[in-house]
């Protein structure tokens, strides 16, 4: 077997144990996901996912395949009644950086540009998401 391929499965197997404990706090209610923020990360996922198959993605895009589906889930125990809903100026923010990316890589005709600015997006999300919510 390949190394890479190895590689990339077992990127993916982590991805989908680092979720394991926030998917367990969410239903011991310890946890509640905000479903605004939650969507935003996965448009951007979604637009990573998009940019590196229009770009020819190799067996990398498995982990961010993997990272997109784990978002997904924790998306819909979001909007099913275990998480809250609130929108931030940081939210709004946020997705117009995503649509910004979106823009900006059809009109240069270059995936690399919504990949960068997704990355980019999700370091600002990431301390969103995994802090412990009141709401």
């Amino acid at each position: 077997m390949d190394w890479h391929i190895a590689l990339a499965v077992l990127s993916g197997v982590l991805v989908l144990c680092s979720v394991v404990p926030y998917v367990r706090d969410i239903f011991y209610g310890t946890t509640r996901p905000n479903a605004v923020t939650w969507f935003l990360w996965l448009f951007i996922q979604t637009i990573a996912i998009v940019a590196q198959i229009s770009e020819g993605a190799s067996w990398s895009i498995v982990v961010v395949i993997v990272d997109g589906l784990a978002i997904f889930v924790v998306f819909i125990l979001s909007i099913s009644g275990y998480g809250y809903r609130s929108l931030s100026r940081f939210d709004v923010l946020c997705g117009f950086f995503g649509v910004l990316a979106i823009i900006l890589w059809q009109v240069t005709g270059d995936a690399i540009i919504a990949i960068v600015s997704g990355r980019r997006q999700r370091s600002y999300l990431f301390p969103r998401l995994f802090r412990p919510a009141t709401g």
